[in-house]
């Protein structure tokens, strides 16, 4: 391939994918735990939004050796793959949650999209 023809593919790819960045949209999934107990997280750019019972906290990205995680220095997000856990205050608050498939309003089943 010629330089020129590739140099033009390169912008041409670059400018496709550009606007498409992994944390573009929003997400949310609702967590059931195993003791029955839920709660629905929104996972944003670089924040989670976590809906518990009555209130709802937005919690900062931060380092994780593996998975994901978000901390607000007291409450604490973990999640890999399906499963997600909080803790409050140290303490483990909602443990071994999976994440729950919802239907959609024309009664597709949605898919979770892996953040991590």
């Amino acid at each position: 391939m010629q330089p020129i023809q590739l140099r033009v593919l390169l912008a041409t790819t670059i400018l496709a994918i550009a606007p498409c960045p992994a944390f573009a949209q929003s997400q949310s999934i609702t967590y059931r735990c195993q003791n029955a107990t839920t709660f629905r997280v929104t996972f944003l750019q670089e924040t989670a939004r976590v809906r518990l019972q009555s209130q709802t906290l937005t919690l900062p990205q931060v380092a994780s050796g593996s998975g994901i995680q978000f901390s607000d220095g007291r409450t604490t997000l973990y999640a890999k793959g399906n499963e997600a856990s909080i803790d409050i205050a140290g303490e483990r608050a909602y443990n071994r949650c999976i994440a729950q498939i919802s239907n959609r309003p024309n009664n597709r089943r949605s898919r979770i999209r892996a953040l991590w």
